[in-house]
């Protein structure tokens, strides 16, 4: 949306369903601004290690290829800063349990990320 106009409107769906992930603004090395998202969990509640990218001049997400988290996370913080990407927190597909069979308080996630093309 246009926070000036208040004009809408429908973008791309990404490639692969997800929620609980991350976005950030990126600029590539053009100077064009792009959208980022990280990880997540998909439709059957799986978590996520892909990323895409989001091409606002083609409006197209594109799989990430030349890098992907280390392992599947979802529920974290992503940040730029000065065009270099940090994630930080969330769980860890090996942190999750099923709450029916086991009751455990919130992880110590030492999960931390950093991803540059600097």
């Amino acid at each position: 949306m246009d926070i000036f106009t208040g004009d809408r409107k429908i973008l791309a769906s990404l490639n692969e369903e997800r929620s609980y992930f991350d976005a950030v603004e990126m600029s590539d090395t053009d100077g064009k601004q792009n959208i980022m998202v990280f990880g997540g969990m998909d439709s059957s509640g799986k978590p996520l290690s892909s990323i895409e990218t989001y091409l606002p001049e083609d409006d197209e997400w594109v799989p990430e290829t030349y890098f992907q988290l280390e392992q599947a996370l979802e529920g974290f913080c992503a940040v730029n800063f000065d065009n270099s990407i940090y994630i930080m927190g969330g769980n860890a597909a090996s942190d999750r349990v099923d709450p029916r069979k086991e009751r455990r308080g919130p992880s110590k996630a030492e999960n931390k990320y950093y991803i540059s093309e600097t």
